[in-house]
């Protein structure tokens, strides 16, 4: 069998430091308290007759001191959401984030008490719609810190301030909810 780095260096697969990450970024990012990273082969960057093209994937990693998701656009460039962003679209402590391959992203903005949809078609990560606020009612949250997506498009919220999970639908709606409904 090929040793580790002898198998990376055929499937193009390098290590990132630091210094790549400042190089990439033109020196705007510092990494400080990542917390969440997901990975997903996008349907929109498959080319279905190229069989040597079934080898990129994205990556979303949340930089939560920064407020930032960090992501790659290509198999040598990144992108970045949240150096610009103000008002509903900013994120205030970000947590987790859950991709699937229709490039629907998820992020628990934990400082906000919120979800936040993002969608991305190709290259570029969009905001779509910040999903319900601070509260203990269903369809709010108290700090939520852990999301993930399920083949059906449903999206699964650890919301940790209420002490229960919440279940949303792809249409973004309630669909059910367990445990403690109420803050501590």
């Amino acid at each position: 069998a090929p040793s580790p780095n002898k198998l990376r260096k055929r499937l193009g697969i390098r290590k990132a430091t630091k210094t790549h990450l400042m190089i990439y970024t033109k020196n705007k990012v510092k990494v400080r308290d990542p917390q969440g990273i997901a990975v997903v082969r996008l349907k929109s960057w498959d080319v279905p007759i190229d069989k040597k093209d079934d080898d990129e994937v994205t990556g979303f990693g949340i930089n939560s001191g920064e407020n930032l998701v960090i992501y790659n656009t290509s198999m040598t460039s990144l992108g970045i959401y949240g150096i610009n962003e103000t008002g509903e679209r900013a994120l205030l402590n970000p947590t987790s984030i859950a991709a699937n391959e229709d490039g629907d992203v998820y992020v628990s903005d934990t400082g906000k008490h919120r979800i936040v949809r993002f969608k991305n078609p190709k290259q570029n990560l969009q905001f779509v719609r910040a999903i319900g606020g601070y509260g203990n009612v269903l369809g709010c949250f108290n700090s939520p810190r852990g999301i993930a997506l399920d083949s059906r498009g449903m999206v699964y919220v650890c919301d940790w301030g209420n002490h229960r999970i919440q279940i949303l639908r792809p249409d973004d709606a309630l669909h059910f909810s367990f445990g403690k409904q109420g803050v501590k």
